[in-house]
């Protein structure tokens, strides 16, 4: 009997010292969560600022107010991408612009380009509704201003690229430029079942690009839009990669 209670206390004093260091093991756990929590609130605070700064400096640069500009959060462009694309317009001059995905980016360009009367913007976008609400707040802001500007609602349709099939924007109808130099790629969307949606663009339109062409990938940090920057710097080697920390990533191809 004696010994079956010497038993029992041993038994016990196991299982306690046992919850005691999964107590302290959890303490720990707990403390590094607080820790991870804080540093994720502390950087999503810096690039909130970061963002805020962004789109003034940008809106200086496009000679409007603060609030003449959609929303640039979420799915839409972030400001320090469209500072990306102010920069780029800057230095290549372009004449002929292509986008795929309508929106900010697209209001952003035409007033960069606004009086020029040489200069063509063709933007690509799968959702009609949303290509009209693009059209809606270009038409509010007085754009285009002299600026050619197509904002083609083109459904995804099957395109053959290398003996693979790809979903992408239906091209024919669209009044695409011969020579393109400056190619935003910021659609389709890509998802977990199309991580490739933004691959056939180069593939596409390489014929059109011209000898000065740059082209820009927006969410280049993102898995899809990494195998697409792999696939086209293997299957186009004559382009060299730059890439920009800004919030999502953004990837500038330029002619080697």
């Amino acid at each position: 009997m004696f010994g079956s209670d010497k038993n029992a206390q041993d038994t016990l004093k196991q299982l306690l010292s046992a919850v005691e260091r999964i107590e302290q093991r959890l303490d720990g756990l707990d403390q590094r969560l607080n820790m991870l929590a804080q540093r994720d609130v502390h950087w999503g605070l810096v690039f909130a600022t970061q963002q805020l700064e962004n789109r003034q400096i940008l809106s200086d640069r496009l000679g409007v107010s603060n609030g003449w500009l959609p929303p640039t959060r979420g799915w839409a462009a972030s400001p320090d991408f469209l500072m990306v694309v102010a920069r780029l317009v800057d230095e290549v001059q372009p004449t002929n612009v292509v986008e795929c995905g309508s929106g900010v980016s697209t209001i952003t360009l035409a007033r960069l380009l606004a009086g020029q009367s040489d200069c063509n913007i063709v933007s690509f976008d799968h959702n009609e509704a949303f290509a009209n609400q693009t059209a809606a707040l270009l038409q509010e802001r007085g754009l285009p201003d002299g600026t050619g500007l197509t904002i083609a609602a083109a459904p995804h349709v099957e395109h053959v690229i290398g003996g693979e099939t790809f979903l992408w924007y239906q091209t024919e109808g669209v009044p695409l430029p011969e020579q393109i130099d400056l190619l935003l790629v910021d659609g389709p969307i890509v998802s977990s079942d199309n991580m490739l949606a933004r691959y056939p663009a180069l593939p596409l339109l390489h014929d059109r690009l011209s000898d000065k062409a740059v082209i820009v990938l927006d969410d280049a940090n993102r898995p899809g839009e990494q195998a697409t920057l792999k696939r086209w710097l293997e299957e186009f080697p004559a382009w060299t990669c730059e890439m920009v920390g800004t919030e999502k990533g953004t990837a500038i191809l330029r002619r080697k």
